[in-house]
C-alpha cells in the first residue's frame, strides 16, 4: 500500500510524459532506502510541512480536479512508523520531488 500510493500519486501529481525514477539500495543489511523522484511543480517549505497532515490537498490539485482526500501520505506516513520506519520528502530543485522511505532490515539472527 505505502508503495503503490506513492507511485500512484507520482502519476496524478507529475507532469505527464515525464519518467517516474525508482530506486532501492540495501545499506549495510541495516535499512533499505527505497526513493521515488518524479518531476512535478515545486513545492514550498510551507506545504512540505504540512504534505502529511489528514485531508490536506495542494491547491493545485483542487484546481485540476484531479481525484483523491488527502488521506493516502497520512497513511502512507502512519504505517511506515507502526513498522518502525520513516518517510521523507524532498524538493528538487526546478526538477520536482523526491519521497525517500527508510525501512529496518528484520535482523536476520533473530529468526524475525
Amino acid at each position: 500500500m505505502v508503495i503503490y500510493n506513492l507511485i500512484d500519486n507520482s502519476f496524478k501529481h507529475g507532469i505527464k510524459k515525464e519518467p517516474i525514477i525508482i530506486t532501492c539500495n540495501k545499506i549495510n543489511n541495516e535499512k533499505t532506502i527505497i526513493s521515488i523522484k518524479n518531476k512535478s511543480l515545486s513545492i514550498s517549505a510551507e506545504e512540505m510541512s504540512i504534505i502529511f497532515n489528514p485531508f490536506y490537498r495542494r491547491e493545485v490539485t483542487k484546481q485540476q480536479k484531479i481525484e483523491g482526500q488527502g488521506l493516502g501520505l497520512t497513511l502512507v506516513q502512519s504505517i511506515l512508523k507502526l513498522h518502525g520506519s520513516k518517510i521523507e520528502v524532498n524538493p528538487i530543485e526546478n526538477e520536482g520531488i523526491e519521497f525517500k522511505i527508510e525501512i529496518k532490515n528484520p535482523d536476520r539472527r533473530s529468526g524475525l
